[in-house]
């Protein structure tokens, strides 16, 4: 994940966007499969993902108008080149579906949440969403958070990108 936003940061000049309202539920699958947009839809250029662009759903699920790494259609002065996938290769359980909307997909840890309960990242799931924050990372100022939690036993382990140690 890291050497992914990594080479996104080296290739396309910035980290991805994340999202301002939760680190929870963030766009960094979209950014880093890259999408294609007609108006209407984003979808990841391996087609595993997509939203729609105009019932709001980007917004209401990311806190964004629309995805940086994306292509689009000409317009005059635009140098922006064509997306780019910077993810390769991932397997089913490293994929999570918002609920409720079953395109809307973000990059999970492989190891899920132990319980759906109160204390899940994201309720009523056992999902384990990597957290991503790079507009104001409090770890790694002019950089980028990223982060899981795993729940071994009793014991919960914080796997970071600003401390080789759990």
């Amino acid at each position: 994940m890291e050497s992914a936003i990594n080479d996104y940061h080296v290739d396309l000049g910035s980290f991805p966007p994340d999202n301002p309202n939760t680190p929870v539920v963030n766009p960094l699958y979209f950014e880093l499969l890259g999408t294609t947009n007609d108006g209407n839809t984003y979808v990841t250029l391996d087609t595993s993902g997509q939203i729609s662009n105009l019932s709001g759903d980007i917004n209401s699920t990311f806190g964004r108008q629309g995805f940086a790494n994306t292509g689009r259609q000409a317009h005059s002065g635009d140098e922006r080149g064509a997306p780019m996938s910077f993810l390769k290769q991932l397997q089913a359980k490293q994929i999570g579906a918002i609920p409720n909307k079953p395109g809307t997909k973000i990059l999970v840890c492989s190891v899920e949440w132990p319980d759906a309960g109160s204390t899940a990242p994201i309720s009523g799931t056992t999902l384990n969403p990597w957290r991503y924050v790079s507009t104001r990372p409090t770890n790694n100022p002019g950089s980028f958070d990223l982060w899981v939690d795993l729940v071994l036993g009793n014991k919960t382990y914080r796997v970071n990108n600003w401390n080789q140690h759990p």
